[in-house]
């Protein structure tokens, strides 16, 4: 009996030290967790869901893609580069966070290799009249295309490739901002939680 007791007290010194180490570390895993999604907020802030439609827009339909809507992405492509403050995640969904930015990137990446191609014309336009400034423009040249292709080719196929590499794209920055939207006692089941709220958002194709 007294060994069975000694055994139960030993139990809950135990759990109860357990609890004061949670007790304790909460505060400060909180507030890591607080600050990683306070960043996350940043980048799809920068990276909005209207920034990536306007480019899906651009590329696909007019096929007239202004430079700057690449900023942003090429701001955080330095970044990480760069190992700069913002893009270091050290929260509990740290991991997470690290592989959608990595998806992401890595669809950019893929982009800008569609459009860094001969047949995609880089010019600048400026307006005299209202501001002076000159702004830049990627403009698709189908006849570029079709004379490095042939006549044949159907120059919508590397078009539809960009567009879906901008849809990915989409689908990264939608994914971050169910994860900077998960509560902080949700997050211990965030790699749960984030494929089932994904599931409920579709992504339109432009």
């Amino acid at each position: 009996m007294d060994f069975t007791w000694s055994i139960v007290k030993e139990g809950f010194y135990t759990l109860g030290s357990i609890a004061g180490v949670i007790a304790l570390s909460k505060p400060v895993l909180e507030s890591k967790y607080n600050r990683d999604i306070d960043r996350i907020k940043d980048i799809t802030s920068e990276i909005s869901e209207e920034l990536l439609i306007n480019l899906s827009f651009s590329l696909w339909s007019s096929r007239l893609i202004p430079a700057d809507y690449f900023h942003p992405l090429e701001r955080i492509k330095h970044e990480i580069n760069t190992g700069h403050s913002r893009i270091i995640f050290t929260g509990i969904t740290a991991k997470l966070i690290n592989s959608e930015i990595e998806t992401l990137l890595s669809k950019y990446n893929s982009l800008r290799n569609h459009i860094q191609v001969p047949y995609w014309v880089h010019f600048s336009y400026e307006d005299e009249e209202e501001t002076g400034i000159k702004n830049l423009y990627w403009r698709f040249n189908k006849e570029l295309f079709l004379k490095e292709h042939g006549e044949t080719f159907d120059y919508s196929i590397p078009l539809r490739e960009a567009a879906e590499c901008v849809d990915e794209i989409r689908k990264s920055q939608r994914r971050l901002k169910i994860l900077s939207e998960i509560h902080f006692l949700e997050a211990p089941f965030a790699k749960y939680i984030l494929p089932r709220r994904s599931m409920k958002q579709s992504i339109k194709i432009i």
